[in-house]
């Protein structure tokens, strides 16, 4: 896999806009460019794109955080009203 270029097409694939990907997709993505940076050729191919990569993956967890946040308000509102009746 990494002979075939998958560490650089994984690494393009995590550097665009991951706001726009499945939940499950991201988590599948990393998991395998995890996975294929174990190996010390691929970690070397991944060095000019790493910034970008951390970047993606940044803000993936801080939307992630936001709907966390989000569903945490409005769960805590429906108690308050459902304490209201």
């Amino acid at each position: 896999m990494i002979e075939a270029n998958m560490v650089e097409w994984l690494g393009d694939q995590l550097a665009e806009n991951v706001n726009n990907r499945s939940s499950y997709w991201l988590k599948n993505i990393c998991a395998l460019f995890m996975n294929l940076c174990l190996h010390e050729e691929a970690m070397e191919r991944c060095v000019p794109f790493a910034t970008k990569i951390l970047e993606s993956v940044v803000e993936w967890i801080r939307a992630a955080m936001i709907a966390v946040s989000y569903n945490r308000c409005h769960l805590k509102l429906f108690q308050q009203l459902d304490d209201l009746s």
